[in-house]
């Protein structure tokens, strides 16, 4: 009877790598073509941040590529503790993350470490279309966007979002800005 409990459990175990290696194998290769790293995200939002996810997909015009993806990263928690201090760190990382949408007080707590972009530089030559919204050179006001409000997913408002100095993604950045602000 012990042979058999060691034989299942063998196969059990194998088929949790087998598993694990597909998935881990999938993230590979998916790429993800802008991170959007979303602060102090309110309740009962599931599906909204699916909602959202999808449009995004067709905006960017990549609902019929499995492997791209627009990531929208709402374990964000402003405040004191380590744990979001922690997170908060790494999503402030252009390496990590390309646009964070917060509100004023999370963009004045990191503002002196100089990691946000002007969003003069990000929009270029569509600077000029966008500046009554933007404020200190770095912070979009998102409470003007409709599309924004609609989606309701965070717990303050105004909120902003902020690009990143550095990013990998500053077309897509950029598009993002049209896509809340353009209706």
């Amino acid at each position: 009877m012990d042979y058999y409990k060691f034989v299942f459990l063998i196969i059990l175990i194998i088929g949790i790598i087998i598993y694990m290696g597909r998935v881990i194998y999938k993230n590979k290769q998916m790429e993800t073509i802008l991170y959007v790293a979303v602060v102090d995200v309110g309740v009962d939002f599931d599906n909204r941040l699916d909602d959202l996810e999808t449009e995004l997909d067709q905006y960017y015009g990549i609902e019929d590529e499995p492997n791209k993806q627009v990531l929208l990263d709402v374990g964000a928690l402003s405040g004191d503790s380590i744990a979001a201090s922690a997170k908060m760190t790494i999503l402030m990382n252009p390496d990590v993350s390309d646009v964070v949408i917060c509100d004023k007080a999370t963009y004045d707590y990191y503002k002196d470490i100089d990691i946000y972009a002007d969003w003069k530089d990000v929009l270029g030559s569509d600077y000029d279309a966008y500046q009554q919204y933007i404020e200190d050179d770095q912070l979009l006001n998102l409470a003007a966007s409709k599309k924004w409000k609609d989606y309701n997913l965070v717990l303050y408002d105004p909120a902003y979002m902020v690009a990143l100095k550095g990013a990998k993604h500053e077309e897509e950045t950029k598009k993002l800005a049209e896509f809340f602000l353009n209706e």
